[in-house]
């Protein structure tokens, strides 16, 4: 408002000045682009300054980590580009950026560590107020370097708001954080921690030891490493999301989360090191969203197990469950422990994701338990034929009756199995009166079978077929009554093998 109400006075527009792409503004002479701005009361210009430095550091740093993957350089607007901006457009400005504390509290490091004079003057500069803290090292530092900066952090480690950290595997100074900021058998008060987010990759042998963080006001805790201690001092009562890798080390203070009241995001890996299931009983009665990932070796026995823990697991109000598996378990049925899950505990399930598993006949039954599941996403299943017989074979008058899924809005398959569209075609007949994606893999379609493709036009507006497993035959794009496709679909998806 403050911007909008200066720029209809008629002072040059702030807008283009503030701009996050005007730096050319910003090296004009100051007398063509801030005569006016620039004699503005010290506290508007810090109120300016604090909005136009300040960014979304989360998002930054799930920006950084996409850019770096796709080996792109690193997202514009780091917090020093803005505030160098400032400081060249006049002295005064300089001068007013340097007694803005706020404008200093967020600290990016991005495999790149600053010299140790410039983060002295940051770090003084900001006093008071919170920091909000990035650091991602995936590139070997100089150990000096390293060893220094996590000196210069320590005084300050209760003014911590943010602290996000990710260190590569082969990084040989991956433990710095725990060896300066939360060293073994000491106690630690953050008491502005909200966000805490640790990556630090470590073989099972040398697992550090944490000591003990005091934070009450930590909201959101992701911890994507295997400690051997200290993790219960962070499964504190204010607890929203939680995001936990479980080992050996970390299982006996799992069951500590039932002392977080507000949690409602709950996600947890599953990883191959644990010897054995743990033994956890807890009841999340706030958690709506559950997302585990299951990675272990190939042990029916400690599949049984999994049925048997989540037995033992309570969630009275869970809304969206997202389970998949990696490793080599997809060759057993995972119907039971999905069941044991969810039937008599999670009645107001509204969206269920299965990843990478085999689904058996009985699925469908566990399905019917589900009244308020609105949306049904079945992607990289192995789906046996006699599962998708029992489903289809379900008449409409039993639809209508409620006894399968009355509220499904959205459903989405992607079988790894063959199987024929005539099938699909009486799938898809069961639910004729809602709006269905449906996404198809690796099945085999004829020509002819375009005129099948076309009848479904009457029962959802949205057909989609992708994936590289899709195999066209006795067709090319001349043939292909594409022009006939369109009318009847609002989305179809051609991504491979047409015309092979």
């Amino acid at each position: 408002m403050l911007i909008h109400s200066i720029s209809n006075m008629g002072y040059t527009s702030l807008n283009s000045l503030f701009g996050r792409n005007s730096l050319p503004v910003l090296n004009q002479p100051v007398a063509s682009s801030t005569s006016i701005v620039h004699e503005l009361p010290v506290e508007i210009l810090q109120d300016i300054f604090t909005r136009y430095c300040t960014i979304d550091i989360q998002q930054y740093a799930d920006d950084a980590k996409r850019y770096k993957r796709e080996a792109r350089a690193f997202p514009p607007f780091h917090p020093d580009q803005l505030r160098c901006r400032l400081s060249l457009v006049c002295r005064r400005w300089a001068s007013i950026l340097k007694k803005t504390p706020r404008v200093w509290t967020q600290l990016i490091i991005l495999d790149y560590i600053p010299r140790k004079v410039t983060m002295e003057r940051w770090l003084n500069w900001s006093e008071p107020f919170p920091l909000e803290l990035l650091i991602l090292l995936w590139e070997p530092q100089r150990d000096v370097m390293v060893e220094e900066l996590m000196r210069l952090l320590s005084p300050h480690i209760s003014r911590l708001r943010i602290l996000i950290a990710e260190f590569s595997r082969d990084n040989p100074f991956r433990d710095v954080l725990t060896r300066h900021l939360f060293p073994a058998g000491s106690v630690i008060e953050m008491p502005e921690l909200e966000i805490l987010y640790l990556h630090q990759s470590f073989p099972p042998p040398t697992l550090p030891a944490m000591g003990t963080i005091i934070s009450p006001k930590l909201s959101k805790f992701t911890l994507l490493s295997g400690y051997k201690s200290g993790i219960a001092s962070f499964l504190g009562e204010r607890l929203d999301y939680v995001h936990l890798v479980l080992t050996d080390d970390t299982a006996r203070d799992f069951s500590l989360l039932s002392r977080s009241k507000l949690v409602r995001t709950l996600n947890v890996e599953f990883n191959e090191s644990p010897t054995t299931v743990p033994d956890i009983h807890f009841c999340l009665t706030h958690l709506t969203t559950l997302k585990l990932a299951i990675q272990l070796p190939s042990n029916e026995f400690a599949w049984n197990d999994f049925s048997a823990l989540f037995e033992r697991l309570q969630f009275p109000a869970l809304e969206i469950l997202d389970i998949s598996v990696l490793g080599y378990l997809r060759h057993l049925d995972a119907t039971p422990p999905i069941r044991s899950l969810l039937f008599n505990k999670s009645p107001h399930i509204k969206e269920l994701a299965c990843s990478q598993l085999r689904l058996g006949p009985d699925f469908y039954e566990t399905l019917a338990y589900l009244q308020e599941l609105k949306r049904l996403s079945m992607l990289g299943c192995i789906i046996e034929e006699r599962f998708f017989k029992s489903f289809t074979e379900l008449s409409p008058s039993s639809i209508v009756s409620g006894y399968l899924c009355p509220a499904l809005e959205d459903i989405q398959f992607a079988p790894r199995v063959k199987f024929s569209l005539s099938d699909l075609e009486q799938l898809l007949k069961l639910r004729g009166n809602i709006v269905v994606l449906m996404t198809v893999l690796d099945f085999e379609m004829d020509v002819n079978d375009a005129t099948i493709l076309m009848s479904f036009d009457e029962y959802y507006s949205q057909f989609a077929l992708a994936g590289e497993g899709i195999n066209w035959f006795n067709t090319d794009e001349s043939s292909f009554p594409v022009k006939y496709l369109g009318k009847a679909f609002s989305l179809i998806r051609l991504l491979s093998g047409l015309g092979s």
